[in-house]
């Protein structure tokens, strides 16, 4: 920078090492000039002379030293690039104003390759083979004529000549499964963000092709309605250089279908009915096997799980996995005790994964009050009326009773179950309405009919009644025999 009190331009001359190198060289006051020489490393002094107008001149004189190294730029490989070939072309641009006398190329931080032909401030290359599958890491030290070495940072690159790594996630090897939807799941690992694509494969037939996706992802392939049955599976995966690889191959099971009922999904929708009665019996049956039940029959017995017994059946037409049903059938119930089995499939026409899980009991009972005798209409002219009934529930214990007279409760006790018990009521002239409710273990109540019962202890009172004056022969006398009461 040359200045001056007046002068709005001085005219400069700078020498190097004792060589002028620019004369006259016009400068404006108080800007910064620059100058640009190329100089082999080496010690200088530089100096420069600047003239205002009036030819008042200074001149100022400085040392200094060159020492500069060779700039090498990496080309290619670079950030971690990958490669399909071992065969690879490490370029490389060289800069130094005055040469270079060798480049050496050090791969994975051993020195591999040495040239001096070295085309300065341009492309070159060394051009190896048999690059190892892997990472890598390489740089270019340069050295220029004054000796002065130079190498980059290294860059990486990867030689990857294999298909994706797979993971077989579901299902695995010997599996078996209850679900005949089955969403496959695999995960193929690469070099990080590399996309991939998949091909699978379902009973030997390829499923789906081209499945996109990124390395360290899960994969996934739904197949709809697999049957029943053994199947196997596998997958071929290739990255973004074509480099491509095949799974395993692994078997699984679609189980059978499995029809499940147990003790508390059998149902009566009266617990306490009466005898004769209509009544809905029902069975829940779910299917907790693999596969979808078809045309399978529900049927129900009384006491005997077999054709003596039976009481009828329904047929279920389909029933999917996880899905569950309800069997009902009426049946007229006689009285007495019964077992009712509510039996899946009693004849084993379709196969399953458990059989032992197909069958259900219910116990139900009738309980019943009756009075046997006297019967209704009944007329005594005794004032103790005995009343001969019987209670039961066919359990085989006793059962609670009480005798209503006219709606109110007049005798009650226990009777032995399906016995006839004799209570006799003290009642006074008069009709009644008589009726036996019983009651079980279960809180259970039940009403016998109800009779009418007459007592009438009082007799009839006779006089006579004459027709005729009394005077008249006996003989000629008519009677009149009347009944009062």
């Amino acid at each position: 920078t040359a200045t001056d009190n007046l002068a709005s331009a001085l005219s400069c001359d700078i020498t190097i090492a004792g060589t002028p190198e620019a004369v006259n060289d016009t400068v404006a006051n108080g800007t910064v000039a620059e100058y640009t020489r190329a100089l082999p490393d080496g010690s200088y002094n530089w100096s420069v002379t600047c003239r205002d107008q009036g030819q008042n001149s200074n001149t100022i004189t400085t040392n200094f030293t060159v020492d500069a190294p060779p700039r090498v730029t990496l080309t290619s490989p670079i950030l971690g690039a990958r490669n399909s070939s071992q065969q690879i072309l490490f370029n490389y641009t060289p800069e130094d104003y005055y040469g270079i006398e060798s480049c050496t190329l050090y791969l994975d931080g051993t020195e591999n390759e040495t040239t001096t032909s070295v085309s300065l401030n341009t492309h070159n290359a060394f051009n190896i083979s048999g690059v190892a599958e892997g990472d890598h890491n390489w740089t270019v030290s340069c050295v220029d004529d004054d000796l002065n070495t130079y190498a980059p940072s290294n860059e990486t690159f990867s030689v990857d000549l294999s298909g994706p790594l797979i993971a077989m996630n579901y299902p695995q090897e010997g599996a078996f499964l209850n679900i005949q939807n089955v969403t496959f799941n695999w995960t193929p690992t690469d070099y990080p963000l590399t996309q991939i694509t998949c091909d699978i494969t379902i009973d030997g037939a390829v499923a789906s092709s081209g499945i996109p996706g990124v390395s360290g992802g899960d994969f996934t392939h739904l197949e709809p309605d697999m049957t029943e049955g053994p199947h196997n599976w596998s997958v071929t995966c290739s990255d973004d250089l074509g480099n491509q690889a095949s799974s395993i191959t692994i078997n699984f099971t679609i189980n059978q279908p499995d029809m499940a009922t147990n003790n508390s999904l059998i149902s009566i929708n009266d617990t306490n009915p009466n005898v004769l009665q209509n009544v809905t019996l029902g069975l829940n049956v779910s299917n907790i096997g693999g596969s979808t039940a078809t045309d399978f029959i529900v049927a129900f017995y009384d006491n005997v799980a077999g054709p003596a017994g039976q009481i009828g059946n329904v047929t279920i037409t389909s029933l999917a996995v996880n899905a569950s049903t309800i069997a009902s059938i009426t049946w007229l119930i006689p009285e007495g005790r019964h077992q009712i089995y509510g039996v899946i499939d009693p004849q084993n026409d379709i196969g399953e994964l458990n059989e032992s899980n197909n069958n259900a009991t219910l116990t139900i009972t009738t309980l019943i009050s009756r009075i046997n005798a006297p019967a209704s209409g009944y007329i005594t002219n005794s004032t103790s009326v005995p009343i001969n009934f019987t209670v039961a529930d066919y359990v085989g214990g006793t059962v609670d009773y009480a005798i209503y007279v006219d709606g109110s409760p007049d005798t009650s006790g226990t009777a032995n179950d399906n016995e006839s018990t004799i209570e006799t009521l003290t009642l006074a002239d008069g009709t009644y309405t008589i009726f036996v409710r019983a009651t079980d273990g279960l809180s259970r109540q039940k009403d016998s009919t109800a009779i009418t019962v007459t007592v009438d202890t009082g007799a009839p009172d006779v006089t006579f009644q004459h027709t005729e004056p009394d005077h008249l022969p006996i003989r000629n006398r008519k009677h009149q025999l009347h009944r009062d009461g």
